[in-house]
């Protein structure tokens, strides 16, 4: 019987387990649980099936995977930390090969791989098939990560600070009112199954809100 694997993290970024969640939707059952920055120790394991969606990764020495029958889809290389000169180095190229065409979630990898040589396309972000369970909507309005007035419990954690400010003067007064503020930051330290059960309350929640 096939055995299927998914992603858990270890990254301060709770939306890369909203990746794993989104990578669940096609999985019949779980049978390992992979940290991502780890996947290259499976190698006295079973083979397991693995969607390899999301961002790649903080840990290029720890790629490619071991012992696994990888499905490339919505795979993202970062260019942060030498990740997109180490995961497009021509040591991987036949491993790339042997699986593809690899489907990428943005246009950056697809160039990466087509200028090494791999068959590569676009195939958008895997958390874009997510469907809402919930039928109707409430009036909640959430900022998420967005931006840093002086109202919010967090700081920014992907635009800039001026750039922030200067979005948030320009939100109406009426969404400011009924505002509230959330963070995809998280504890890299927490139980892996419990970072997958804060992720998906997440998806809850925005899935219910009137403005996200």
């Amino acid at each position: 019987m096939k055995k299927y694997g998914l992603f858990v993290h270890s990254t301060p970024n709770i939306g890369d387990d909203i990746q794993s969640l989104a990578a669940a939707q096609f999985l019949p059952h779980v049978d390992e649980y992979i940290n991502r920055d780890q996947m290259n120790h499976l190698s006295e394991r079973e083979g397991i099936y693995l969607i390899l969606n999301g961002w790649f990764m903080s840990s290029p020495f720890h790629f490619p995977p071991s012992n696994v029958h990888p499905l490339f889809v919505s795979f993202h290389i970062t260019a942060h930390g030498g990740a997109s000169e180490a995961l497009t180095n021509s040591r991987w190229i036949n491993y790339y090969k042997k699986f593809e065409p690899i489907g990428c979630r943005d246009y950056h990898t697809v160039r990466l791989l087509k200028r090494a040589g791999v068959d590569a396309y676009f195939s958008g972000c895997l958390t874009l098939t997510f469907r809402n369970k919930f039928t109707e909507r409430g009036e909640d309005i959430y900022f998420v990560d967005a931006f840093e007035p002086k109202s919010t419990p967090f700081p920014s954690f992907f635009l800039f600070h001026r750039l922030g400010n200067t979005v948030w003067k320009s939100v109406p007064k009426e969404v400011k009112a009924k505002a509230k503020f959330l963070t995809h930051r998280c504890l890299k330290k927490e139980h892996p199954l419990r970072r997958l059960q804060k992720a998906q309350e997440l998806i809850n929640t925005y899935s219910k809100a009137k403005l996200v």
